[in-house]
């Protein structure tokens, strides 16, 4: 499913600095407090106020960085799927931007086919239609016509054509015939 974790990281020095930034975040926002109910009471000098409101901005930073490097030790995937093929395995090193899985999402597929002359004339962009697949018994399934090409094929005179097929028991998977 879409955010899933399909590879994590070893993320203890994330964690960590998570921690550390969060406490110090924690103490930053403690004395702000402090110096603004000073300053309230005129106690505190504007220097001092100025000093304690950058360091809580420091820290709100710092605190946000480390949440996203904690964040990116979790690859999730950006789509509902199944992981088709691994390019990496537990404990390899992976380079930064470097593909590590593919997700193929099957509850649609598109199919692509070619369409004879003869019924070329017959056959609207948007028309629901059966597709029947030979390698699945003859199983029907349902799909709507996405793309049908403008201009025939000058050997086999047939027209390129494009549908999109429900597949929601994942009975269809890509490459079939």
């Amino acid at each position: 499913r879409a955010g899933q974790t399909l590879a994590r990281i070893n993320g203890a020095l994330a964690s960590a600095e998570l921690q550390q930034a969060d406490a110090t975040l924690k103490s930053a926002q403690a004395e702000y407090d402090r110096i603004v109910k000073l300053d309230e009471r005129k106690l505190t000098s504007a220097a001092t106020v100025e000093g304690a409101t950058a360091r809580l901005a420091q820290a709100k930073a710092a605190s946000a960085m480390a949440r996203a490097n904690f964040k990116s030790a979790y690859i999730s995937s950006p789509h509902p799927g199944i992981v088709s093929r691994r390019y990496i395995a537990t404990g390899e090193f992976a380079s930064m931007g470097a593909p590590l899985c593919d997700v193929l999402d099957v509850r649609k597929l598109k199919v692509i086919g070619q369409l004879a002359e003869q019924h070329a004339s017959k056959v609207d962009e948007g028309r629901e239609v059966d597709v029947k697949f030979d390698a699945l018994d003859g199983l029907v399934l349902k799909g709507m016509i996405k793309r049908v090409g403008i201009q025939a094929d000058a050997h086999s005179r047939t027209f390129d054509l494009e549908v999109h097929v429900d597949n929601p028991e994942g009975k269809l998977r890509p490459g079939m015939l």
